[in-house]
């Protein structure tokens, strides 16, 4: 999270999925960065639910995990963690750009 807030990027954590989906509820950020596995509601739960409310539709997800090969159609992203943290930021900046060109009309 350090190197983000470094880069300028603000970030605002949760400890489990229901508390992330409340937190997006009410902020509406323009990426979710999500484990696979927290307490309460997973990863792929919370990429579900964010996919249900229409104003979070559109908001960019990166579902990781370390248990290997993770699939979901409700993230944008799949990955494993990564320990490369310029590696991390690449897959963010990335996913970031991609949202921004597709919001220009």
């Amino acid at each position: 999270m350090e190197l983000l807030t470094e880069r300028g990027h603000v970030v605002v954590g949760a400890q489990d999925g229901v508390a992330g989906l409340e937190i997006a509820s009410r902020l509406k950020p323009d990426l979710i960065v999500t484990d696979w596995r927290m307490p309460r509601m997973d990863g792929v739960g919370l990429c579900k639910e964010v996919r249900r409310h229409k104003q979070l539709y559109a908001t960019r997800i990166i579902l990781h995990s370390s248990e290997g090969t993770l699939v979901s159609r409700h993230a944008d992203v799949c990955m494993p963690k990564i320990s490369d943290p310029e590696a991390f930021m690449l897959v963010i900046e990335a996913t970031l750009t991609v949202s921004d060109t597709e919001n220009v009309a």
